[in-house]
């Protein structure tokens, strides 16, 4: 059975089958102008307290950088905003280790990806060690985070990816991450 990191507005799952004006610049992305294409990165512990702490003039603690984050409405699920999120420096998961990913037939806005041996590995013992129902994973497309959902199981080879702009947004990140396999 394999496990799945479910990507939805507030909850990673398994199953089978506003910050201050001297930081505006760092929420465009990492900054050290690295661009992450598509990347899995681990969220911040205290995220929430430390934007609150960043804003008021505190650094961003060492190993972490700022991004902005897609921010939805709560009834209709439309992108109405960004908001920042603290981010690990490093990568989780990236495009290299993206064995396939394709459309999912029942939404547009949706893409199912399956990791390599080893990202399945990596994500499976970062999972291990987080403390479920609290800690969070964010998917980064295009120096943007899309999503930040809270993980809930231990996770493995599968992942599936929503929260994008819409029907090509998704079809972009299905080709391009299918083009950085080949």
């Amino acid at each position: 059975m394999s496990r799945f990191l479910f990507a939805s507005f507030a909850i990673i799952t398994s199953f089978a089958g506003a910050c201050g004006e001297k930081n505006v610049e760092a929420i465009a992305g990492p900054k050290e102008g690295v661009e992450v294409f598509f990347a899995l990165k681990l969220v911040h512990p205290e995220n929430s307290s430390l934007l609150w702490e960043i804003e008021s003039g505190e650094p961003i603690p060492p190993d972490y950088s700022l991004f902005p984050m897609n921010e939805f409405h709560s009834g209709t699920g439309e992108i109405t905003g960004e908001q920042p999120i603290i981010l690990k420096k490093t990568n989780l998961i990236t495009a290299e280790m993206v064995e396939t990913a394709v459309l999912s037939g029942d939404r547009d806005h949706t893409v199912l990806v399956k990791l390599t041996k080893k990202g399945a590995s990596r994500l499976t013992h970062a999972t291990k060690q987080m403390r479920l129902g609290r800690d969070r994973i964010a998917i980064v497309f295009e120096n943007r985070c899309l999503i930040a959902p809270t993980v809930m199981a231990i996770l493995s080879d599968q992942i599936v990816v929503n929260g994008l702009t819409g029907p090509d947004e998704a079809k972009r990140l299905c080709h391009l991450l299918t083009t950085s396999t080949q």
